[in-house]
């Protein structure tokens, strides 16, 4: 009972779209790439590579339609401590655009989702989810009391890695209410409100550090109550100020990125110089 209990948690974790495809993993255009099926050792790649690239590189674009979800959780914790951004194809006015070799690979669905979530910065979002299940001879092969089980356990699993990336876990009932035959594909509007940009923890840091405005710059910035008409010459001062100030709060904000990508990359891999690159300038308190 207790083996066969085991070996269901780890097939269970394995998500349904299995193809004999393994994920390609490449550094493209200043980017780690991660393209196709997440198969175990798609981790220790990327591990690799990102080991011997250095710190400068902040982010990892993905396109995959599922794979090993166990395998994918792990992928996702380095992109956490790593404090990388990842990017997924994203579709505008109904045309989806992507990095991706092979068009097919041009989502983000099932196992990949949660590689996804575990960017501090996020991009794109042809996002899709359903819950991992066995086939129909992997479940012959259990008693009922098996599957029950075991189900229980990777949901625990799933709502736990969901919490741990700061995702409402309201996502987890609609994972596992959604059909292994369906994907449930996020709307636009949906991706924009929970999943873009900086993670709230890592954007009040920022702001925390870096300029902001006085009420009058956020007002010119964002309000622009001189519409329609040329602005007095207050107002132009005012919004000359707020330009300058835009400008430094994103020199700022740049340079924090870089320090907590250089602190990070040390942390994991050691101080040193990797790819003619130096971090030293950004590894201060």
């Amino acid at each position: 009972m207790r083996t066969s209990f085991t070996v269901l948690l780890v097939l269970l974790l394995v998500a349904t779209l299995n193809s004999s495809l393994a994920a390609e993993v490449r550094l493209q255009n200043q980017s780690y790439v991660i393209e196709g099926y997440i198969e175990t050792g798609d981790y220790d790649k990327l591990e690799a590579l990102v080991s011997s690239k250095g710190w400068y590189i902040h982010s990892v674009t993905i396109g995959s339609r599922g794979g090993d979800l166990r395998e994918a959780m792990k992928i996702g914790r380095l992109i956490r401590k790593m404090r990388f951004a990842t990017i997924a194809p994203v579709s505008l006015r109904g045309e989806v655009r992507h990095s991706m070799k092979d068009p097919t690979n041009a989502v983000c669905a099932s196992a990949c989702f949660y590689i996804y979530i575990a960017g501090v910065d996020r991009y794109g979002g042809v996002l899709g989810i359903h819950r991992p299940v066995l086939s129909d001879d992997d479940y012959k092969a259990l008693q009922v009391d098996e599957a029950i089980e075991g189900s229980r356990h990777v949901r625990k699993t799933v709502m736990e890695y969901v919490a741990e990336m700061g995702v409402s876990t309201s996502y987890v009932d609609r994972i596992f209410s959604t059909s292994i035959s369906q994907i449930e594909w996020l709307a636009d509007e949906e991706v924009q409100k929970y999943f873009l940009h900086e993670i709230p923890e890592v954007a009040d840091w920022l702001s925390a550090r870096c300029p902001k405005f006085t009420p009058l710059e956020a007002m010119a910035w964002y309000d622009e109550p001189w519409q329609g008409r040329e602005p007095s010459d207050a107002e132009a001062k005012i919004i000359a100020q707020a330009n300058d100030k835009f400008m430094a709060m994103e020199d700022c904000k740049e340079h924090e990125r870089k320090r907590i990508s250089c602190r990070a990359w040390v942390k994991a891999f050691g101080v040193g110089k990797r790819a003619g690159y130096e971090c030293s300038q950004y590894d201060k308190k």
